[in-house]
């Protein structure tokens, strides 16, 4: 997810905490932000929630 690093340092977070609050691993978290995994749509979804932006700026998709 190319904004989620982004995303998660504007709201001062750790990948411990972000994950701690999505209910996911840190090992999660961590993969997600250097692409080695994309996830799954719920995950995806309660990233977008808590850090309070859209799935599409997480996936970087731009909407016209």
């Amino acid at each position: 997810m190319i904004n989620l690093r982004k995303a998660r340092i504007n709201k001062d977070l750790s990948r411990l905490q972000l994950a701690e609050l999505v209910g996911c691993s840190i090992y999660m978290i961590a993969s997600l932000e250097c692409g080695r995994t994309s996830g799954s749509i719920e995950t995806l979804k309660k990233i977008a929630d808590v850090l309070k932006v859209s799935m599409d700026y997480l996936i970087g998709r731009e909407v016209k």
